[in-house]
């Protein structure tokens, strides 16, 4: 007896000593880390940091998260656009399950893009509200501009987070994630001043930002302002969600009192006309180039914000051709940076939309496609019958044309059909 108490309290001893080292060991810092605490200590590190603030818009992972289809990178417009009377699925089904329930209005809470979008828009919104709280240990006009640009892009997630969930919770930097969801008033007004305090505080020029060209300026938050004020307007006025909100009291518009309406709509209206007056933004003579990978310069006299993906490294892929049909002007020589094919996408844009535009629009033809595939660099003459497009030079660089005759080949795939009649997305069969 007296040996098993002895051996007994000898493990017990040996256990003390173990759970001591054990906990020593764990209180160690990993070398090849840096704490939360320890960064944001110099104005660069602020810098890196609203860089990555914002990153999260347009990419397909982030701390660890697979992000699948639920950025700009991919999907997102296919969650904002697919449940309406604006896109077709494509006959490409078997490779369309990603956003399936998207078009069919069956999504769930389990739906991977919709899941996605959450991770990745609150993964944004933490680095944003890491930047405006460090940057609060500074007093330097830069990093005071770096602080307005990542409030920007906040009220900018919150915003895509509104329109997509309704009342979402809002999370503090120190967030544990056990806020709760909070109503769209107190959520609208929470974007509203968040693009209200943007507009006040960022230069006005994007050259000053972190991005170059491609960050957020004055008249970005403006007309984002602008966009959110009407929207509300809008709904306040139509009653909008009026009929659910039993079931889902936080997404209630009716605090937008006709009083309120009025005075959204005059904010609206300042903002747009300070954008329209002293932005320097211009509409470029051709639309065309808003959508071509070459032709950045003229994108950003027009665009006063885009989610940019770099040309080099990226051919093949950009600009993301996964969910919507290519468009023919963004196809074309791969040495120059663009893509050899025309791809098939998984939404494409319905006749609907199609006939609503002018034959004589440009816009119409080039980039309301079809459910296509060709290579452009099929050669004819060596029995290669894949060649649906034609390729035309512009400044200097090659794009696809607009199909513009019906082609006898079974690989045709420009056609769709709705009640069994035959319609088409490029132009119409006869000239």
């Amino acid at each position: 007896m007296k040996k098993t108490i002895t051996l007994f309290a000898s493990i017990g001893v040996l256990t003390m000593v173990v759970s001591c080292e054990r906990a020593q060991f764990l209180d160690l810092y990993p070398v090849t880390q840096i704490s939360r605490e320890q960064y944001y200590q110099t104005e660069e590190q602020i810098r890196l940091a609203t860089v990555a603030a914002y990153e999260t818009m347009n990419t397909d992972k982030a701390e660890g998260v697979f992000i699948q289809h639920g950025t700009y990178f991919g999907g997102l417009l296919g969650i904002m656009c697919a449940p309406s009377d604006e896109i077709l699925p494509s006959r490409a089904q078997n490779n369309a399950s990603r956003v399936t329930d998207m078009y069919r209005a069956s999504f769930t809470e389990s739906t991977p893009a919709l899941r996605s979008m959450w991770d990745a828009f609150y993964i944004g919104i933490g680095r944003c509200n890491a930047v405006i709280e460090n940057g609060k240990k500074f007093t330097s006009e830069k990093i005071k501009s770096y602080v307005a640009e990542a409030t920007f892009m906040r009220g900018f997630y919150y915003w895509y987070l509104a329109q997509v969930f309704g009342g979402v919770p809002i999370v503090s930097y120190n967030s544990d994630g056990t806020e709760p969801r909070s109503n769209l008033e107190t959520l609208y007004n929470y974007i509203i001043n968040d693009f209200d305090i943007a507009y006040q505080t960022l230069p006005e020029s994007s050259t000053e930002g972190v991005l170059g060209k491609a960050s957020a300026n004055k008249y970005t938050a403006a007309a984002y302002l602008g966009r959110v004020c009407n929207y509300l307007a809008a709904c306040g006025r139509n009653q909008t969600g009026a009929e659910f909100v039993a079931e889902q009291p936080l997404n209630d518009f009716s605090f937008v009192t006709e009083d309120i309406a009025k005075s959204l709509s005059e904010k609206a209206y300042n903002c747009l006309k300070d954008v329209v007056e002293n932005s320097g933004y211009v509409l470029i003579p051709d639309f065309r180039n808003l959508f071509r990978e070459t032709t950045k310069e003229e994108q950003h006299k027009e665009c006063l914000f885009m989610a940019e993906n770099y040309i080099s490294g990226s051919e093949n892929i950009f600009p993301s051709s996964q969910i919507f049909g290519f468009a023919p002007g963004s196809s074309g020589d791969q040495n120059k940076g663009q893509t050899p094919t025309v791809y098939t996408g998984f939404l494409l844009s319905s006749p609907k939309i199609f006939g609503m535009f002018s034959p004589k629009d440009p816009r119409r033809d080039w980039f309301f496609t079809s459910d296509g595939t060709g290579n452009v660099n099929a050669d004819i003459s060596k029995g290669q019958t894949n060649r649906l497009i034609e390729e035309v030079a512009i400044d200097g660089y090659k794009y696809v044309k607009p199909f513009d005759r019906r082609e006898a080949s079974s690989d045709n795939r420009f056609a769709l059909f709705v009640d069994n009649v035959q319609t088409q997305t490029y132009v119409p069969w006869q000239k």
